[in-house]
């Protein structure tokens, strides 16, 4: 969805600011703005979903959707710790912001990916329905 493709340039910059300028709430900024404009269409999301569904199966669908955010986190947290390859023991004497470049380009390839396939899954899809729904169902 668009947001979301709006929300990667706040992602790269997350980690990419601190390269130039030094400073947290900079940081903060980037993060809350890439969080409010990923988020902005997920209520959108949902009613889609809810509208393309059976009643009796929306609970199924809510939760599945639920799951598959979840499971998202769990193997992206995993897989942004393998790109960034910083030992434990290397964390207590700092670590550099380049470290973690590979793994914020990952995601924000995997932002943009995403939202094109959603585009590309369900473009047209409002001018279906009102078609369906125009065309008169003839009885065989």
């Amino acid at each position: 969805m668009v947001t979301q493709i709006v929300s990667v340039p706040f992602l790269v910059l997350m980690v990419a600011a601190p390269m130039v300028v030094t400073g947290l709430p900079l940081v903060v900024a980037f993060f809350l703005l890439r969080d409010a404009f990923y988020s902005l269409s997920m209520p959108i999301r949902n009613q889609i979903s809810m509208e393309l569904t059976v009643a009796k199966e929306r609970g199924t669908t809510a939760g599945m959707t639920h799951m598959a955010f979840d499971l998202g986190g769990a193997f992206g947290a995993g897989i942004a710790g393998v790109l960034i390859g910083v030992e434990a023991a290397k964390v207590d004497i700092g670590v550099d912001v380049a470290e973690f470049l590979p793994a914020f380009v990952v995601a924000a390839a995997l932002v943009v990916i995403a939202a094109a396939m959603y585009h590309v899954f369900f473009q047209g899809w409002e001018s279906r329905l009102r078609r369906a729904a125009a065309t008169p169902e003839t009885a065989d």
